[in-house]
C-alpha cells in the first residue's frame, strides 16, 4: 500500500479495511509480511507460554503436590530410626540470626546440632519465632527428608521454606494463568494470518477485546489457585467467571462491530507561539524528508526539522497541505513499531494523500497550525508565495518552547 493510500473498504461490520497487496497484482506488500512477522512472533510466544503452562501444571504441580502429601502423611521417628521418611525432631542451639530488612522482615538462622555440621535454614513468613530467638538459645529441628522443616521453641512453631506445604500453589497459580494467556497470543496470531485484512488498526480490537479477556481469566484462574481448596476448585471458579468475562467482551465486540469509523474527534487549537515537538510526515512529497523527526508549528506556519530543539534545518509545508482527519495508528502506515501514544492525521495536498504523526497531545496544534497555514495561503492567493520557499533547507526557526 501506498504511503498515505486512503482508499479503503467496509466489512459489514462497518470497520474500514486496507489493501494489503500491490497495485500491480496480489504480491504481498510491505504491511502483510510485518502482519505475517506479527503473527509469528505471536504463535511462538503463545506457543511457549502454553507448553511452560502445561509443564507447569501436568508435570511440576503433581510433584510438588505429592511431596506434600507424603509429608503431611509422615509421622515422628521411633526410637533408634534412621529412615529419612518420618519426622526427626533434633535439639540445636542458636549460633546466628539474620535479619533481612526490604518490604518485609524476613530471618534466616544457624543452627548447630549437638555433634553435627550447622544447618542454615530460612524461615518462612514474617517475623514468628525467628524474632523471638537469641544467639544461644536452643530450639528443635525437625527434618525430613534430611531437610530442616520446621522449628520449634518452647511453644512456639515456625516453619522453614523447605516446608513443602502449599509449594505446590504458586506452581499451580502460574501454570493456569499462563495457560489462559496462551490462548489470547495464540488468537491474535491466527486473527493476524487470516483476519487481519478486517481492520488496519495498530491495536485492533479483534485482538485487543479477547486478550483483555484472557488477560482477566489468567489473573482469576492464579488467584483461584492460590485460595481455592484444590485444582477443580481453582477450575470452577475460572469456568464461573468465564461467563461474565464473555457477556463483557460480546457487548465490547457488539460496540465495535456498529461503530462506521475510527475518526479521532480534535477540536484544532491554533497555537499561540512557534513550538517544537516529535512528529513526522510522509506522503511522497518535495518536502518529505528522512531523519526530520521533529514538528515545528505556529499561527500560520507548519515545519519538519531533524533538530530536536527546532532551532535549524526547517523544512517548510505549503499551505497546499489540508486536514482532512485523525485516526489511530495503523499497521500498514510507514512508520514500523509507532507508539500506539501517537496518532495519525490524514492530509491532502491537492490529489497527493500526506500523514503526519504526532503526539495524542499535540495532535490539536498540528490541526490549528495546518488550517491556519491553508487559510493564509488561501488569503494570499493560489499563486502568492507561501512565506519561507517550501522545502528550503537551513532555515532558522525561532522557536519559542512549548510544553
Amino acid at each position: 500500500m501506498a504511503h498515505g493510500d486512503f482508499s479503503q473498504t467496509t466489512d459489514g461490520g462497518g470497520a474500514e479495511r486496507a489493501s494489503h497487496t500491490h497495485e500491480d497484482g496480489g504480491a504481498p506488500g510491505p504491511a502483510l509480511r510485518r502482519e505475517r512477522r506479527q503473527a509469528l512472533s505471536s504463535v511462538i510466544t503463545g506457543g511457549v507460554l502454553l507448553v511452560a503452562g502445561l509443564v507447569l501444571l501436568l508435570v511440576i504441580t503433581p510433584q510438588n503436590a505429592a511431596v506434600e502429601r507424603d509429608f503431611a502423611a509422615a509421622r515422628p521417628c521411633a526410637a533408634r530410626s534412621d529412615s529419612s521418611e518420618c519426622l526427626r525432631t533434633v535439639p540445636a542451639a542458636v549460633r546466628h540470626v539474620t535479619k533481612v530488612v526490604s518490604r518485609s522482615t524476613r530471618y534466616s538462622l544457624t543452627l548447630a546440632p549437638a555433634g553435627g555440621a550447622e544447618w542454615h535454614v530460612k524461615m518462612a513468613g514474617i517475623g514468628g519465632l525467628a524474632a523471638q530467638v537469641s544467639v544461644g538459645d536452643e530450639v528443635r529441628a525437625t527434618l525430613w527428608r534430611g531437610e530442616v522443616r520446621f522449628v520449634s521453641f518452647g511453644e512456639l512453631r515456625q516453619d522453614t521454606t523447605d516446608n513443602p506445604k502449599g509449594a505446590h500453589r504458586p506452581w499451580e497459580a502460574v501454570g493456569l494463568g499462563t495457560t489462559l494467556l496462551s490462548l489470547g497470543f495464540l488468537w491474535g496470531a491466527y486473527w493476524l494470518w487470516r483476519r487481519a485484512s478486517d481492520s488496519p488498526a495498530g491495536s485492533p480490537w479483534q485482538i485487543a477485546v479477547p486478550m483483555g479477556g484472557t488477560l482477566v481469566l489468567a489473573g482469576v484462574g492464579g488467584l483461584a489457585s492460590l485460595l481455592a481448596p484444590s485444582a477443580w476448585g481453582a477450575v470452577v471458579v475460572v469456568a464461573v467467571a468465564a461467563v461474565p468475562v464473555a457477556v463483557v467482551c460480546a457487548v465490547l465486540i457488539r460496540v465495535k462491530r456498529r461503530q462506521t469509523t475510527d475518526t479521532i474527534e480534535v477540536a484544532a487549537r491554533v497555537p499561540e507561539g512557534e513550538r517544537c515537538f516529535a512528529g513526522s510526515l510522509r506522503g511522497g512529497v518535495p518536502y518529505e524528508v528522512p531523519g526530520y523527526d521533529y514538528l515545528v508549528v505556529g499561527p500560520g506556519r507548519f515545519a519538519t526539522t531533524a533538530d530536536p530543539t527546532g532551532v535549524f534545518a526547517c523544512r517548510e509545508v505549503p499551505g497546499t497541505l489540508v486536514p482532512v482527519r485523525v485516526r489511530p495508528f495503523y499497521r500498514t502506515d510507514p512508520w514500523p513499531g509507532l507508539s500506539h501514544e501517537f496518532v495519525v492525521v490524514e492530509c491532502r495536498d491537492g490529489e497527493t494523500p500526506v500523514l503526519v504523526a504526532v503526539g495524542r497531545r499535540n495532535a490539536d496544534v498540528v490541526l490549528g497550525a495546518l488550517e491556519s497555514a491553508h487559510s493564509a495561503h488561501l488569503a494570499r492567493g493560489a499563486d502568492a508565495a507561501d512565506g519561507p520557499v517550501p522545502g528550503a533547507l537551513g532555515d532558522r526557526c525561532v522557536v519559542q518552547r512549548g510544553r
